[in-house]
């Protein structure tokens, strides 16, 4: 199933925007990755959640979520993830349509992030 997702874009690199997954923020290209699932608390402190990366199933959500949920575009790209099909689950407290699933792989950059429809 394909998926997308943001993530900042730096020297080259991808890396995760907040957490890392398994001690690290690098999310290398073409290669399968599996988060460490535990319990976490989003940033409001008052929600928790079964951690996992972070996606959305339609990349035009990605880009409306992207404009109401960010306030600068530098060094953000979307990507191109492909996940296991069955492992999306609705990330329950998420204002945005947020999915969690516990392993990707990123297969490549779509575009840089803009304020879509904002005249930038």
């Amino acid at each position: 199933m394909i998926v997308y997702r943001i993530c900042n874009y730096r020297k080259g690199k991808l890396y995760s925007l907040f957490h890392g997954t398994n001690h690290t923020r690098y999310i290398p290209l073409n290669t399968w990755m599996k988060a460490e699932e535990k319990l976490m608390r989003d940033g409001s402190g008052k929600s928790y959640y079964i951690s996992g990366f972070h996606v959305m199933p339609d990349l035009d959500e990605v880009r409306t979520w992207f404009n109401k949920a960010f306030k600068f575009a530098q060094d953000r790209v979307i990507v191109k993830c492909e996940i296991k099909d069955g492992s999306l689950r609705k990330k329950d407290h998420s204002k945005y349509g947020i999915f969690l699933t516990s392993e990707m792989k990123v297969l490549e950059i779509i575009e840089p992030c803009k304020f879509f429809g904002k005249g930038e």
